[in-house]
C-alpha cells in the first residue's frame, strides 16, 4: 500500500493527507483515463517523482 510504503513510521496520517492532496489523487480519480487501473508500483513511483512516469 502506497501510504505504508511512503510514510515514516508513526507518520501514516500525514502521508495519507499528502497523497490525497497531491496530483496523483486527481489523476487516479479521473476515470476517463486508464491511470486508475495502473500497477500500484507505477503509481507509487510516479507519486514519489512528482509526475506520471512514461
Amino acid at each position: 500500500m502506497m501510504i505504508e510504503d511512503c510514510a515514516e513510521e508513526g507518520k501514516e496520517v500525514d502521508e495519507l493527507l499528502k497523497i490525497f492532496s497531491s496530483f496523483i489523487s486527481d489523476k487516479i480519480s479521473d476515470f476517463q483515463t486508464d491511470i486508475y487501473y495502473q500497477n500500484p508500483g507505477y503509481l507509487e513511483c510516479s507519486y514519489e517523482a512528482g509526475y506520471l512516469l512514461d
